[in-house]
């Protein structure tokens, strides 16, 4: 009881405060479409530009990796395990500052991370041509900042380099819409792709209401996620002739844009932990 007010009450109260306004849902939605537009581009310069490696998908270098092993193809091993490499430091080197940076109370922490990965794209494109070694470290550290830096910021609990897991949870919300229309008992609980503050709601369902209510809702915004990673790899192709080395700006300049906007008005909602990473919280897992 407080202040005459059950207790529970008082909770309920204190969770809908917290749920994102509309507002707030369709800046987190831009962002996460900026970055997975930006996770698709950079996948696709790397496979163009970098010796054929995948900067922000390491199933794809794991697998050359091996194969280059048991051929033992050293070179083409070195450069398989270089990306796997640098992604793992991007990965540690986000969350340490992500994690340094909360504890001493600061809120904009995906415009910390961010702004690391645009400066690791802005080496790779002021770095002199030839050997590409450094290049694909650094291009790979920036996918790693960023593929966890929407979970760590708090805001949505959605990786934005690769769309091996997003097409996982795509599936499984369809499986949830199949269900709905012919009546088939479906008990999954569904997924949520809201980091902590609103663990409840769904990345595209409605501000309010839970999320097995809008499989369907969500299951579209998933697809279109997907439309949006392809678009940034087609963007790549197409402009690569075009732009050269020199196309690697326009990441930089999507990347440090978000930044800004965060640096701005603070993108995680008041109150976020920034822990996503807890499973009562968070059931979505886009893993590659």
């Amino acid at each position: 009881m407080t202040d005459g007010i059950p207790t529970d009450r008082v909770a309920a109260a204190d969770r809908l405060d917290r749920l994102p306004s509309a507002g707030a849902a369709a800046r987190t939605r831009a962002v996460a479409a900026a970055l997975m537009w930006v996770g698709g581009f950079v996948d696709a310069l790397g496979f163009l530009l970098l010796r054929g490696v995948y900067l922000g998908n390491m199933t794809g270098d794991t697998v050359g990796a091996g194969i280059a092993a048991v051929h033992r193809d050293w070179r083409e091993l070195l450069t398989r395990v270089q990306p796997i490499l640098g992604f793992g430091i991007g990965l540690l080197a986000g969350a340490v500052a992500q994690d340094v940076a909360r504890r001493v109370g600061g809120r904009r922490l995906l415009a910390l991370a961010l702004g690391l990965e645009a400066v690791c794209l802005a080496v790779v494109g002021l770095l002199p041509g030839g050997d590409a070694r450094l290049r694909i470290l650094l291009g790979a550290a920036a996918m790693g900042v960023q593929n966890t830096s929407l979970r760590n910021s708090g805001i949505l609990s959605l990786y934005t380099t690769h769309v091996t897991g997003l097409l996982t949870e795509l599936s499984e919300y369809l499986s949830s819409v199949v269900a709905g229309l012919t009546g088939i008992p479906h008990h999954r609980r569904a997924p949520e792709l809201f980091g902590p503050v609103a663990a409840s709601e769904p990345l595209f369902a409605p501000a309010t209401g839970p999320a097995a209510r809008a499989p369907g809702r969500t299951a579209l915004g998933l697809a279109l996620l997907y439309g949006v990673w392809v678009t940034g790899v087609v963007s790549c192709a197409a402009l690569l002739p075009t732009w050269g080395r020199a196309i690697v700006w326009i990441p930089v300049a999507v990347v440090s844009a978000v930044a800004v906007t965060d640096l701005l008005r603070p993108i995680a909602p008041a109150g976020a932990s920034g822990d996503a990473h807890t499973p009562a919280t968070v059931v979505s897992r886009s893993r590659a």
